[in-house]
């Protein structure tokens, strides 16, 4: 595996992420080169096989995809149409049921870490 050449192709994610249909025209390229920069510099040392590398790196290419075009959350018609997504903020790869199956396939290897900092002393005068 180097680090410029994708473990996926466009034809493999179009086949998992269905908020890509409708979208034939838009290119996955960088869905793909994030999600494989990603693997590459965070997994490739972590023992896992091809086989699974390839899955984390298709998942998180939907995931990233999914982020950019959400499928609509609600419709309504009656008298006009409405439409809303649903965003929310700080789930990671939670928020996506694409970015979970990374997170199970890389056994929790992605998942953002959280930093506390404790201050014991006093403030100088």
């Amino acid at each position: 595996m180097d680090s410029t050449t994708p473990l996926i192709t466009d034809l493999n994610l179009r086949k998992i992420c269905t908020e890509l249909e409708g979208y034939e025209d838009v290119s996955t390229d960088i869905f793909i080169s994030s999600a494989h920069t990603i693997v590459y510099d965070e997994l490739l040392n972590a023992g896992y096989n091809t086989e699974r590398l390839t899955l984390i790196e298709l998942y998180l290419a939907a995931h990233f995809a999914a982020l950019t075009y959400p499928v609509t959350a609600s419709e309504g018609i009656g008298g006009k149409v409405n439409e809303s997504f649903q965003y929310k903020v700080g789930l990671g790869l939670n928020f996506t049921k694409y970015g979970q199956q990374a997170l199970l396939l890389s056994g929790g290897m992605l998942a953002t870490k959280r930093i506390s900092i404790s201050w014991l002393g006093s403030i100088p005068a």
